[in-house]
Parts: structure tokens; sequence; C-alpha cells
């Protein structure tokens, strides 16, 4: 989706869920709701709009996690004219086999845009990991765009890496490092159809706040971030972003998060129009 979303916060949760999985009750829900004001700066043909979205989770047991997300973008072009567009997401992960984590999912997209409406993302996972210390692991997306001529399909790899740092009870630092490789079916007039980005992440924890912040370059597009849970699927070309995000813990069960984040890219067929996409996120969640 080119809605630039939860990529600080969702990226937060999806990064802590095995902990909230293993920890805790026999089972656990969480609820997020958070809103997403854009502002595509620089753009000749995007001006501004809005994200809004619910994010949910399901541990059942040791063994089982479940993960949903439902998110809703109307993007305003300076035409006149806007897109509106619903995703629904849907993550399984397993953890039943010691020091390893079983991930697989789909992100179905019903969109105004006639080139990505119906477009399906298929996707899963390993990740091996040493709680508090080291977890690795490779990532797979085939997203299918059935209304492009001719049809397109983009296929993307994702290895990681990420190392925990735990200072004390209450202190801890993990960094993690991805690699984005994306190779496109047809070259959709880019003249290529290989990309190849990196993706360094950091998160701090310190008593009930969490602060994070990323930094990406290369390049993408129609790429899948966080999990599955956001698709790039407009005619773009992003070569760049970073963020910072803040979470405080409060009343023990709900929690607040705010984060900045800005992206570029230039749109297919006017690669002189360098976008800068700004946006602010601002949620909330329960422990039920």
């Amino acid at each position: 989706m080119s809605s630039y979303l939860k990529i600080g916060v969702l990226g937060l949760l999806l990064t802590t869920m095995p902990c909230l999985c293993f920890a805790g009750p026999k089972t656990r829900l969480e609820g997020l709701f958070y809103t997403v004001p854009l502002n595509y700066g620089n753009s000749l043909i995007k001006d501004d709009g809005i994200v809004m979205g619910a994010y949910g989770f399901y541990g059942y047991g040791l063994n089982h996690s479940f993960e949903g997300g439902l998110d809703y973008t109307k993007i305003n072009y300076r035409s006149g004219s806007d897109l509106e567009q619903l995703d629904f997401t849907l993550l399984y992960s397993n953890y039943s086999i010691y020091s390893y984590i079983f991930r697989a999912g789909s992100h179905y997209i019903a969109s105004d845009d006639s080139y990505s409406d119906k477009a399906i993302s298929l996707f899963g996972g390993v990740s091996y990991y040493i709680p508090k210390q080291l977890d690795v692991g490779l990532d797979g997306y085939v997203s299918i765009y059935q209304n492009y001529e001719p049809n397109l399909s983009d296929y993307q790899y994702v290895p990681k890496i990420g190392f925990s740092f735990k200072k004390s009870r209450n202190f801890s630092v993990y960094f993690q490092t991805k690699g984005h490789f994306i190779h496109l079916s047809e070259e959709v007039g880019l003249h290529d159809s290989n990309f190849f980005s990196i993706e360094e992440n950091v998160t701090i924890t310190f008593k009930k706040w969490v602060l994070g912040g990323f930094v990406w370059f290369g390049e993408q597009v129609f790429a899948v971030r966080d999990n599955g849970f956001s698709v790039y699927n407009l005619p773009e070309k992003h070569t760049g972003g970073y963020g910072i995000y803040q979470k405080y813990l409060f009343f023990k069960k709900c929690s607040a998060t705010f984060g900045f984040y800005r992206e570029y890219f230039t749109d297919f067929g006017i690669p002189e129009n360098n976008v800068e996409a700004t946006k602010f996120v601002l949620s909330f969640g329960y422990t039920f």
C-alpha cells in the first residue's frame, strides 16, 4: 500500500509479540487502533490523505498466535479525484519447535486503483532465536497483481538478524538489520526488474518507555514490509526513509504510541518528481 503506515508501530509490536506470547496467562488478547495523517511534499500527483486501522493479536498457550489487521486508506490527488482502499491481513505464528518461530499469512487489497484491486500477497518465514540475545530469520513474499497487463508478480526475500543487549532489569537495547531483495516478473517501464535495499532498526526499552527508530536506503518497488502488514501497491519507486517513535505503557494494560516517519519516492513515469511523504502516527493499545 502506498499509504506509509505502521512502520514503527507494527514493527515494534511484531518484534515483541513472541515475548508476550511466552509470558503471562495461557491466552492473551491485544488490541490496537491508530490514525495516520499523510502529507506528500513536492508531489505533482498526490496532495494528502489519511490512514485509519485496527490491529489484533491473540496468543493461545505457548505454541500459537494469530494476528489480524484492517486498514482504510484515502489519498487525495491534486487533480481533485481521490483513492480509497481497504487492506486485510492475517498472520499465524507457531512456536512449538524450541528456538524456532514459523510464520504464514496473507494480505488482500480492495482498491479504487484498477491495477492493484484484488491484489493478494502470500508470505511465510522462519526465525531462529535465543531469547534476549539473538534472532536470525528469512521471510519470503509473493504478491500477485492480476489486473496488470500483463499480469504482474512480485517476489521478495528478506533475510534479517537481530541482537539484544539487556543492561539491567529495566533497560535493554535491540538492533536489527534487514535486507530486501525484490524481483518483478515484468519491468513495468523501469528498465529493471531487480531491486535491493538495507534497513536498520533500533529499539530501546526503559521501564515503561520504549523508544525506537529506523532508516533504510536502496530501491524498492511494490515492497512488502512489517511481516506482511504493509504492502506498497501503487506505481512508485521508493529510494529511502527513516522514522522515530515513542511508546508509553500506563495503567498496566494500556499503551500509547506517537511516531514521525518520512519516505522518499518517485511516481512511475515522472522520475524528476522527488516526493517526500510525511506521516504522523498516533495509536492506542489495550491488553485484555
